[in-house]
């Protein structure tokens, strides 16, 4: 899985995921194309041909083009723009459809700015799609002026119609604005709260890692929420590298039974591990055959975030040879003891 440093600098950004899975998502919509044709023909939606065909035109572009964008490595600002202003312009489209009533769609590509947490983009396409709704009210208002006089309406009739209906959109637009832009400033910053938070655990992380590369210590990390156990190199291979990183799945149950450590140091392990205990923990390390044990010594530290705790980090030396040396001069002493030399 590599080191820290190495997945941070390889992790994908937030919005490099978000394009990702708008693109995935859009790919999937392509069926929506047969879906219309379908509709149409059936007469179900009453569209006329040269419309029908805008419809399925943008609707390519907006479906399948992101995801051909992204997969040749296209740079995320122009494909977030690109998916954003194809949207609305399908919508805007459909919108000339009498049988839809997509007046809300107008804010789809306010939506994707809010979606990506970008309040620059959400100023640029809240432009743009005033811009874009207004458009489409006086096509449509020339529409219904058509289908009612079967003529061609002058531009001032047209022009009329569209004053006596544009007022509700855009109060509408207007009270529902500034709602999109609180909601993308708050959640931007619980967003930048998290990355920064990610970044600087990792680079502490990173940074305690190259601290002990190249000594017999260990560093540990346990995670709360996934209850897995994260440490570099091994006590049991002398000669393992402490870059690598391991891991142990459901570690307080292996703990629990025994699996990790000698039966009589399982509950001060666990009180360790809930931050119960703060001291230097010796304990025996159940060793690779059944029965042997190896001598280590245990420091950690509760890691919380707002009171709650959420991992567990620290250092793990291989005391053995300190205990062998301790249980030797423990038998000389009482040598001396029972002889009195």
């Amino acid at each position: 899985m590599g080191t820290y440093g190495e997945r941070l600098n390889n992790s994908r950004s937030y919005e490099e995921t978000v394009t990702s899975l708008i693109c995935q998502i859009l790919f999937g919509c392509l069926l929506l194309i047969p879906l219309v044709i379908i509709l149409a023909k059936k007469s179900i939606i009453h569209v006329s041909n040269n419309l029908l065909f805008l419809i399925c035109f943008t609707l390519v572009f907006a479906t399948l083009a992101p995801y051909m964008l992204y997969i040749s490595k296209m740079p995320i600002k122009i494909i977030k723009y690109y998916i954003a202003i194809t949207l609305m312009l399908s919508v805007s489209f459909c919108s000339l459809i009498p049988e839809l009533n997509v007046r809300a769609g107008y804010f789809i590509g306010i939506a994707v700015a809010l979606v990506y947490l970008d309040v620059k983009m959400m100023v640029v396409l809240s432009i743009l799609s005033y811009i874009i709704m207004n458009i489409c009210l006086f096509a449509i208002g020339a529409r219904w002026l058509i289908t009612a006089n079967d003529r061609m309406p002058s531009f001032q009739a047209a022009m009329v119609l569209y004053k006596s209906t544009v007022l509700d959109p855009t109060m509408e637009f207007i009270l529902l604005l500034p709602m999109f832009f609180i909601a993308c400033i708050l959640a931007r910053r619980h967003v930048s709260r998290e990355e920064e938070l990610y970044v600087e655990l990792s680079t502490e992380e990173e940074r305690y890692r190259l601290a002990f590369e190249g000594s017999d210590d260990l560093i540990f990390d346990y995670d709360f929420a996934t209850d897995r156990l994260t440490y570099y190199g091994s006590i049991l291979e002398k000669d393992s590298d402490n870059s690598v990183e391991r891991n142990i799945s459901h570690a307080f149950e292996r703990l629990s039974k025994g699996e990790m450590v000698h039966c009589d140091d399982i509950e001060d392990v666990i009180k360790l591990l809930n931050g119960e205990r703060d001291e230097a923990l010796n304990v025996r390390l159940c060793g690779k055959e059944p029965g042997e044990y190896i001598w280590i010594r245990i420091e950690g530290r509760v890691v919380r975030r707002g009171g709650k705790k959420i991992r567990v980090v620290g250092k793990i030396s291989d005391i053995t040879d300190e205990k062998s040396k301790e249980k030797d001069f423990l038998e000389v002493a009482k040598k001396d003891a029972a002889t009195g030399l």
